[in-house]
């Protein structure tokens, strides 16, 4: 924004920077990470961020992540919700580094975990659409599809 900014009704503004996670696993938090970007650069091994049980419907996670550089990461990126209860429910486009594009759905009842496979990047929004079901939408780019389950 530049000049002046003013407020005439009960207005809150948030201003947040990416949460940048290092090479390890991620169990998130409401207060840390809802709102905000998970940055996720190139790992070592797969990596699994563990989501909280939305408090209420409208929590929202954004992930977004890149291999090293000039080819896919070579290890994967798990995300999955604290239990068995909560599921997601949406499309996730895949972008093939083979010229292809798909999509990828997840059921909403019993898919309760998204493995990202070896990516070249991906950028990744869920948000609640209750206390047990996140509706999850983005790309995914590389040479192996994501793929949802029931872990």
């Amino acid at each position: 924004v530049t000049g002046s900014v003013e407020f005439t009704a009960n207005t809150s503004v948030r201003i947040t920077t990416a949460v940048v996670n290092g090479d390890a696993n991620l169990t998130l938090t409401e207060a840390t990470h809802a709102g905000r970007t998970v940055m996720q650069t190139d790992v070592s091994a797969d990596r699994t961020y563990t989501i909280p049980a939305p408090s209420a419907a409208g929590v929202k996670y954004h992930f977004v992540g890149q291999g090293e550089g000039s080819a896919a990461d070579g290890h994967d990126i798990i995300l999955r919700p604290t239990d068995d209860t909560e599921f997601f429910d949406g499309a996730v486009t895949f972008l093939d580094t083979d010229n292809e594009v798909s999509a990828i759905w997840g059921n909403g009842t019993n898919h309760d975990q998204f493995q990202i496979n070896v990516p070249a990047s991906y950028d990744i929004h869920i948000c609640a659409a209750s206390t047990t079901v996140w509706y999850i939408w983005g790309t995914v780019t590389g040479a192996t599809a994501p793929a949802f389950s029931n872990a």
